[in-house]
């Protein structure tokens, strides 16, 4: 692993609010939190930090769907079943 990805790794797990898949809004994160001097650097723990963000919202995308396919393959409750899972008396 390079030292970029270590550096940026470190930042994501650091401060995982303060960055998204938006690589302008990480530069000016990182100008926040860290002194980077070399402008070619910070862009490029940018766009590191960008594309891990990127794939774990892809990740998270991902599985969101997965729950949502297996949700909808349950079959859905008929009338007589209550929310408690009990059948439901006729009087």
């Amino acid at each position: 692993m390079s030292k970029v990805k270590k550096i940026a790794e470190d930042f994501l797990a650091k401060y995982p609010t303060l960055f998204s898949a938006n690589f302008e809004t990480n530069k000016k994160s990182l100008d926040q939190i860290a002194v980077i001097r070399n402008r070619a650097l910070r862009n490029q723990i940018a766009g590191a930090i960008t594309a891990m963000a990127s794939d774990s919202a892809l990740e998270k995308t991902e599985s969101d769907h997965q729950l949502g396919d297996a949700i909808s393959e349950q079959p859905p409750e008929t009338p007589e079943e209550s929310s408690s899972g009990a059948v439901a008396q006729e009087a």
